[in-house]
């Protein structure tokens, strides 16, 4: 795992976007990591996602950047393909108060759309670094890429 960037949360949790190569494919990892006396280490809350559907999520989250008025409400902000049965749906929502930004994975079954519980909800006042962090993962991602194509 390479970090890429590291957004500090809370005084214990961090969310750390990185890259790995898993069963031969480049990605990149969003997750939440914890700094507890109790346990040091990665969560089960992240996404991985590859080339195209990260570009989406870089454009998608560009445009609330521009039009921060829209995080003002609980709103679907995009779905981007993820594969052939699952998608990324990235949203507004209200969480005890608090509205948070919402990346979390949705897989389409034969009973119906259902939300896995892969993804990561941030508060709506990291947009902008996880943004940052975000765009620093494509530059990494489209080099390793290109020069893999070289």
């Amino acid at each position: 795992m390479d970090k890429i960037y590291e957004i500090r949360l809370t005084m214990t949790t961090s969310l750390v976007i990185s890259m790995s190569e898993w069963k031969g494919s480049l990605g990149v990892d969003i997750r939440k990591f914890v700094d507890s006396a109790d346990y040091q280490g990665p969560t089960k809350q992240g996404v991985r996602i590859h080339g195209n559907a990260l570009r989406k999520l870089v454009e998608t989250l560009q445009i609330i950047a521009e039009k921060p008025d829209v995080l003002t409400q609980e709103i679907q902000l995009a779905k981007i393909a993820k594969n052939f049965d699952s998608d990324i749906v990235v949203q507004v929502v209200e969480y005890q108060g608090v509205k948070r930004l919402d990346v979390r994975e949705q897989v389409n079954t034969k009973k119906g759309v259902i939300f896995t519980t892969k993804g990561i909800s941030i508060p709506i006042d990291f947009a902008g670094s996880f943004l940052e962090g975000l765009h620093e993962a494509l530059w990494c991602y489209e080099s390793i890429k290109d020069q893999e194509n070289n």
